[in-house]
């Protein structure tokens, strides 16, 4: 594709939209799916939390063979794939272990291919292919939100099985969108396999730590978050509404991200995420009513959409093309492990504390705080790769 040409960010565009519809369709409402398959909230918590830590085994392998890859995109509708059968099961499978089993499969397939589309992504920035990462991926965010508004109505009309199926429905779609990603140039197809070394690249790891404990803090919101909705008397077109009310904020954010970089830099937003996120739990720690927590919705434009931008702007700055996939697995690795900590956590303080269990979540952000302004300096020094 020639530089400036519309066609790669179209289709770049495209992909991320498949992919986050698939997010839509299953993150808010899977908790109600399983708690309506009679799981308790600790099993819950041991769902969601399993494949974060086997990524370890899993995640790394699959990035190491896409970056061996002239053309990643056979793989990624291979995972698509592998993940559909996975969740077809699923949808039949009742008790604990086999619920337990089957997710986990298909979680640890399915969420192995957003980093080898955001790996291609920063890629083509980086070569001016694609114009700009953060109105790109936006498309993501708008998909994401479409999606969570239809299946909050779907779950209020025909429960939680029918938003399931949706959910299959747009993983199938995703396995066919990603071959709209632009077909690697000769150029990355001969690409040197750059080694990675992430213990010998301290700024890399820190900015990694930083952006995970932020999305770490979430785990009550992702695990709990609509169970509690629903358990306040919130009505339930309402659970779709408030995480669509998020997902529009993360859009506008998405938009704003070249004039907000330009501003305040990747540390600077990643600072500001990290404030704005601890005091977004507080608040939701409140069991406010719906109006209010629609106003806390829209901080998770900080929460999510600064913390992502400032993550794929360092991973530009700090990282070169030819290990871009295992980078970005190793952030997923790392976030995994963070995140499914704090899942399993989230189960007995839910149970224990209530809606208070939010207050254990805003701590971990002031610490990326902490760690954005402690890399300011070594940040300026750093000598960008070729």
């Amino acid at each position: 594709a020639a530089i400036g040409d519309r066609a790669p960010t179209f289709a770049s565009a495209l992909v991320y939209a498949a992919m986050f519809g698939s997010l839509g369709a299953f993150y808010p409402f899977f908790p109600v799916w399983l708690t309506a398959r009679g799981l308790s909230e600790t099993e819950i918590a041991w769902v969601f939390s399993a494949p974060m830590l086997l990524r370890f085994a899993v995640t790394p392998f699959i990035a190491a063979v896409a970056d061996r890859l002239a053309d990643r995109r056979r793989l990624a509708a291979g995972l698509a794939l592998a993940a559909l059968c996975f969740a077809f099961a699923l949808a039949s499978a009742s008790g604990f272990w086999a619920i337990l089993g089957l997710s986990c499969a298909m979680m640890l397939l399915w969420q192995s291919i957003n980093p080898l589309i955001d790996a291609t992504v920063v890629s083509l920035v980086r070569r001016g292919v694609v114009r700009d990462y953060g109105r790109t991926r936006l498309w993501g965010s708008v998909s994401y939100a479409a999606v969570v508004l239809l299946a909050g109505v779907m779950l209020g009309r025909g429960g939680s099985d029918l938003v399931f199926a949706v959910f299959l429905a747009a993983l199938g779609v995703v396995m066919v969108a990603v071959f709209a990603l632009p077909s690697p140039a000769p150029m990355e197809a001969e690409r040197e396999r750059a080694p990675l070394g992430l213990l010998g690249r301290p700024l890399l790891l820190a900015s990694f730590v930083a952006v995970a404990l932020i999305n770490a803090s979430q785990a009550m919101y992702a695990s709990f978050g609509s169970v509690r909705m629903l358990a306040l008397g919130y009505p339930d077109w309402a659970v779709g509404a408030l995480w669509t009310t998020a997902v529009c904020a993360e859009i506008a954010m998405f938009w704003l991200g070249p004039t907000a970089l330009a501003r305040f830099g990747p540390l600077g937003l990643l600072a500001i995420s990290g404030g704005a996120t601890s005091l977004r739990w507080v608040g939701m720690a409140l069991d406010p009513p719906v109006w209010a927590a629609a106003g806390l919705q829209l901080l998770h434009a900080a929460t999510f959409s600064c913390a992502y931008l400032a993550l794929m702007a360092l991973v530009q700055r700090l990282v070169e093309d030819g290990a871009g996939a295992r980078a970005q697995g190793a952030f997923v690795t790392l976030n995994g492990v963070l995140l499914a900590l704090a899942t399993l956590a989230t189960g007995p303080l839910y149970r224990a504390l209530g809606g208070q269990a939010y207050l254990a979540m805003a701590a971990a952000p002031l610490l990326s705080v902490a760690i954005a302004v402690a890399l300011r300096r070594p940040l300026s020094l750093h000598k960008p790769p070729a």
